[in-house]
Order: C-alpha cells, then sequence, then structure tokens
C-alpha cells in the first residue's frame, strides 16, 4: 500500500459536541492524499462511536482505554504515521478547505523550514468569529523573544515534516503546555514559518 503524502493527527477526549464538524472538516480539504490517525484517550462521552463509525480506508482509530494525555497521544501519533508530514488537528477544530493543501505546498517550496502554522481565528458558540490572532510569517519574528515571551506559532495549526518531530517528540511528564515545552526545547535547531491567513 502506498504511503501517503500526510498523516492528520487528531487526538480525542470527550469530544461528542464538536468531533463530528472537525471531521466534516478533514473530508472538505482540497488535498487528499492523507491518512487520519484518530486516537481516542479514554473518551467515556461516546466519542470512541462516532470515530468507529467513519467508513474511509485513509482513517485508522486508535483506543487503548486509557486517559494518558495529549502529549502522550501525539507522540503515539508519530509513531504510527506514514506520511512524510504530520498535520495537527484538534477536535474543536475547524478550517478553510485550502488550509492543508497551501501547507503542503508551503513546505515543498521551502524545504529549509520544519514547521508552517497559520493565522486563526476564535469563534462563538453560534460560529461568530470573537477575535483574530495573527502570527508573524518568519522564523526570526517568531522566535524574536523565546525565553520572555515563548514562540508565535499556533499549536493546533502546524503541519511538520515527520523526521522533525522524530528528532523533537513531546515531554509527557507536561500535562499543561506541551507545546510551549516543545517549541522552547526545538527553536534553536529548527526553522518555523506562519501563513498569515486564518
Amino acid at each position: 500500500m502506498k504511503s501517503p503524502r500526510l498523516t492528520i493527527g487528531l487526538p480525542f477526549y470527550n469530544a461528542g459536541d464538536t468531533l463530528v464538524d472537525a471531521l466534516r472538516c478533514i473530508f472538505a480539504q482540497t488535498f487528499t492524499d492523507w491518512e487520519l490517525i484518530m486516537i481516542d484517550d479514554g473518551s467515556t462521552d461516546g466519542s470512541l462511536e462516532i470515530a468507529e463509525k467513519v467508513n474511509d480506508p485513509r482513517v485508522r482509530v486508535v483506543s487503548d482505554g486509557a486517559n494518558k494525555k495529549l502529549a502522550a497521544r501525539l507522540n503515539q501519533i508519530n509513531r504510527l504515521a506514514r506520511g512524510q508530514l504530520i498535520a495537527r488537528f484538534d477536535a474543536d477544530d475547524l478550517c478553510d478547505p485550502t488550509r492543508l493543501a497551501r501547507q503542503v505546498d508551503f513546505l515543498d517550496s521551502r524545504p529549509d523550514v520544519d514547521v508552517v502554522g497559520t493565522a486563526r481565528l476564535s469563534l462563538g458558540p453560534n460560529d461568530e468569529v470573537k477575535g483574530r490572532r495573527n502570527e508573524p510569517a518568519t522564523h526570526e519574528q517568531i522566535c524574536r523573544r523565546p525565553l520572555s515571551r515563548g514562540v508565535y506559532i499556533c499549536h493546533g495549526s502546524i503541519v511538520a515534516r515527520k523526521e522533525w518531530f522524530d528528532k523533537h517528540p513531546y515531554a509527557e511528564h507536561y500535562r499543561l503546555a506541551q507545546d510551549g515545552a516543545l517549541w522552547l526545547s526545538s527553536w534553536f535547531d529548527s526553522t518555523f514559518a506562519n501563513l498569515t491567513e486564518a
């Protein structure tokens, strides 16, 4: 079986209210050479049953019944991934149908870049725009003050090269801020970029 170009990693925990819409966004993508790895983190609300109803050969659902938290599940996705690139996708995310195509095209045109994120919108309960976060475009801008202000990249929006994730696994002892720990441990030997469109 031919390996997909992109692995979409979607960990979930009790995401029954949002998971169907997140899946619709994935299946609406104009870029279609992907596999989707959905990892259940011990859900008790029916999320696993929703995931298991997806009938597409590109989709794998993994569940061991345990609650290992996000960092462990993200590392598990990387170990299982067959794609050259890995896209982060949270179970409550929505995105433009061209998001993945644009990020893959960007990485194809910029072999020096390891990770590309995007700007983002925050939506209210009726999908109204509540806010916009514009992220800087270049590595120098993204990492201008990593120790005092952090790294300006939206973790939930990234597409990264698998070999970069192999080199920079998540620190599983962090229950929160695993993304901040990832950026601080990797910025000095990585190249980041952002698409400025949300």
